[in-house]
């Protein structure tokens, strides 16, 4: 998860956000609460797994930390 501090060092201010990737077609990210696919119409939550999905996590859960990092944004 990278972070960056936007303060100064007497006061620093820590910001995290998720990992994003794009892999196989699927844009997702990896944060704290495991991989979230995101799409424009996320607001239906029957809708935010496309098919093929749990496919593809499976996958690329299997590759290395190296290999994942090939497919970060």
């Amino acid at each position: 998860m990278p972070c960056v501090n936007v303060g100064t060092d007497k006061q620093p201010i820590i910001i995290c956000t998720a990992t994003i990737y794009h892999y196989k077609g699927y844009y997702f990210e990896l944060g704290v609460c495991g991989y979230c696919p995101l799409r424009k119409d996320n607001l239906e939550p029957r809708k935010s797994f496309p098919s093929g999905w749990a496919k593809m996590i499976n996958e690329f859960v299997g590759l290395t930390e190296d290999r994942r990092a090939k497919f970060e944004i």
